[in-house]
């Protein structure tokens, strides 16, 4: 029996050890469009047409739904699925004071520490201590001065419980219309999720067939190789070829890629607006903010060094290593700060030769390519080493010296290449085989593309692919 969890105010999951359903619901018995499965309608439409069943909803079997109101520790739950206001509205103080930009949008950590395991343990009083005063040694400040953060301290520490409390407690979906009935097969009641689904579909309530005005994807204003709004990169010019095979316009929503990209991008929707947009064009694999497709091609990351420059004998990462100690410890080698290239370096004892670049920066003129293009181009460094798609566009894009350009392979303790996918909205099912058909239909035109601008591709051993 997979277990429902709350996750945020729009988003139930069903997980188990199948994974057999992920729904998004928006309240079954709300009037908001709401459902798609993991499993394919047509698995649905054939458990139901097995099924003499006559219409109501489900309860769980093995944990019934709390009842209206009931208590949760710090915070309660309402209505079966919500939470109270004081919980919600410790989720705004949230949300004002960018606690995720440092704790994560799950409170596992990013700068910042997980919170996820310490907030069991941690008393009111530090908590409340640590959020005033700050620990300034660690990197966090105080908030002290932020009248939304301390009018709301009790009703944060409720949001930090209730936000931990949908990985360990099973809750309801949704509460039973009143008077409705478990519905049974066989004798049995459904599996919850299973329920839901069902009386989604014969009350009507469920969502029709996918349709779409336009293919909206979420795309960085200014990354190239991969998009900008001009419409110049390769994820641009895939958008465009599949919104062509869809018969439709591309709209494209632009964000910097930083930070809470997908929160405020793929995931963004305000009570009575849609979402922004629908699909991001490249994200690593099995990236759990999202429902990622399979993968459409694989990179690694890669060696840039001018020719002529007495590097011509590096053909591949260990010949690096292999050059004369005189040459070798003169080489200044650009880098993206926390990168594999940085672990490889120091793994091999030349992190004295390193030139971190920042992989975020606030400035926003500032692109990756700016370590190829510029400096490595004008002699300031004497090599990079960046992802591959960085690489060999920008190798490609530079006319005052040849560039060459030497995918890495992975090794124990530092994995250079990465298989990249498409993100759709998690329980989006139809959108996702939609794009997945797209992928597989048009395989050879994206490699195409990928071509185009110079992409590194490689197979699982690490291998260019000619």
């Amino acid at each position: 029996m997979p277990a429902i969890f709350f996750v945020e105010p729009s988003i139930v999951e069903t997980r188990g050890a199948n994974a057999t359903l992920s729904v998004m619901l928006e309240g079954c018995w709300s009037h908001r469009k709401t459902m798609s499965a993991h499993t394919g309608w047509w698995q649905v439409g054939l458990l139901l047409c097995a099924m003499p069943i006559g219409l109501g909803t489900a309860t769980a079997q093995d944990k019934p739904p709390p009842a209206a109101g009931s208590e949760h520790g710090l915070y309660r739950v309402v209505d079966g699925y919500k939470v109270d206001s004081n919980t919600m509205n410790g989720f705004r103080a949230w949300r004002a004071a960018a606690c995720d930009r440092c704790h994560g949008a799950n409170q596992e950590g990013l700068v910042g520490p997980s919170l996820v395991e310490s907030l069991k343990t941690l008393s009111k009083e530090d908590f409340v201590k640590t959020v005033r005063d700050g620990r300034l040694e660690k990197g966090m400040v105080a908030f002290a001065n932020s009248k939304s953060v301390m009018d709301n301290i009790d009703n944060l520490q409720r949001r930090y419980h209730a936000r931990e409390g949908r990985r360990v407690e099973a809750m309801s979906a949704a509460s039973p219309p009143e008077g409705a009935r478990p519905l049974r097969w066989r004798g049995e009641a459904l599996p919850t999720a299973v329920a839901v689904l069902a009386l989604a579909l014969m009350s009507g309530t469920a969502c029709a067939q996918d349709t779409r005005a336009a293919f909206r994807p979420c795309i960085d204003p200014d990354n190239l190789p991969f998009a900008n709004s001009k419409g110049e990169g390769f994820e641009n010019r895939i958008a465009e070829l599949f919104a062509q095979k869809l018969g439709l316009p591309v709209k494209n929503f632009a964000f910097p890629q930083r930070m809470n990209f997908i929160r405020n991008t793929l995931r963004y929707k305000l009570p009575g607006q849609d979402f922004r947009c629908d699909i991001v064009m490249s994200l690593p694999a099995g990236y759990d903010q999202a429902w990622t497709t399979t993968p459409y091609y694989r990179s690694t990351y890669a060696l840039v060094y001018p020719k002529g420059k007495g590097l011509d004998g590096v053909k591949t990462g260990a010949d690096l290593f292999a050059l004369p100690a005189e040459r070798r410890n003169k080489l200044t080698i650009g880098i993206h700060d926390k990168s594999p290239a940085s672990a490889w370096l120091v793994k091999h004892g030349l992190e004295a030769q390193a030139r971190p670049y920042p992989i975020l920066s606030p400035d926003p003129d500032q692109y990756p390519g700016q370590i190829i293009e510029k400096d490595l181009a004008l002699g300031t460094i004497d090599a990079a080493i960046v992802w591959g798609p960085i690489a060999g566009y920008y190798a490609k894009r530079v006319r005052n010296v040849e560039l060459i350009v030497i995918p890495l392979k992975s090794e124990p303790g530092v994995k250079f290449d990465y298989e990249i996918a498409m993100g759709v909205r998690q329980g989006e099912a139809e959108w996702k085989g939609t794009v997945e058909k797209l992928l597989a239909e048009n395989r050879p035109a994206i490699v195409a593309i990928l071509r185009e601008y110079n992409v590194p591709l490689v197979n699982e051993r690490g291998e260019a692919i000619d």
